[in-house]
């Protein structure tokens, strides 16, 4: 196995998928500003008033999820994929018989290669479970024990 370039393509997914998850947010909050001046502009009774607080309320809830989205990415983007780490620490893929890791951010599943890498971040949990960690190791998390078959 190219472990390096395993890491590569597996760093390369992880920030195209933070960076589509980031568009999203941004697009919704753009969205919701249109919203709120659309109706800040238009003749409302007191009725819209409480729909364009609501559109605001929205738009204060989706900005901070825009910003560490953000954050997110300028991390993955920071990160490079010529390193192979023997221990668990960020930037470490983690592959167990249970699931595959790839230590950096928090990211919902995608696959590479045809396997399914969960994107950890090192406020998790998990990776202190699994924190200094070398092949052949194992540690447990919620009752379910995990055998580190590989550490790159």
């Amino acid at each position: 196995m190219d472990k390096l370039g395993l890491k590569k393509r597996i760093l390369e997914e992880s920030r195209s998928n933070q960076q589509l998850l980031r568009d999203d947010l941004r697009e919704s909050f753009q969205e919701r500003v249109e919203s709120a001046n659309q109706n800040e502009d238009d003749d409302f009774t007191d009725h819209f008033e409480s729909t364009r607080e609501e559109v605001m309320d929205e738009i204060h809830l989706v900005a901070p999820q825009a910003d560490a989205a953000q954050a997110q990415l300028q991390l993955l983007e920071r990160m490079e994929a010529q390193t192979l780490h023997e221990q668990v620490k960020n930037g470490a893929v983690v592959l167990t018989a249970q699931q595959n890791f790839f230590v950096s951010t928090s990211l919902p599943l995608f696959e590479v290669e045809g396997k399914p890498y969960l994107g950890v971040s090192t406020d998790s949990p998990i990776y202190h479970a699994m924190k200094d960690k070398k092949k052949g190791d194992s540690f447990t998390l919620n009752d379910v024990l995990y055998h580190i078959e590989d550490v790159f």
